[in-house]
């Protein structure tokens, strides 16, 4: 596998795998929309 720069109509997949990839690790520390921290 190589690392390529993502297209602009990429951005829709590329978010859901982001997403998707960061769930397990939300469930884990009781993370939802209300105690997601934000960056300022």
């Amino acid at each position: 596998m190589s690392i390529v720069a993502m297209a602009e109509n990429d951005d829709e997949e590329i978010s859901l795998i982001i997403s998707e990839s960061n769930k397990d690790v939300a469930e884990v520390f009781g993370l939802n929309i209300d105690k997601n921290p934000k960056h300022p």
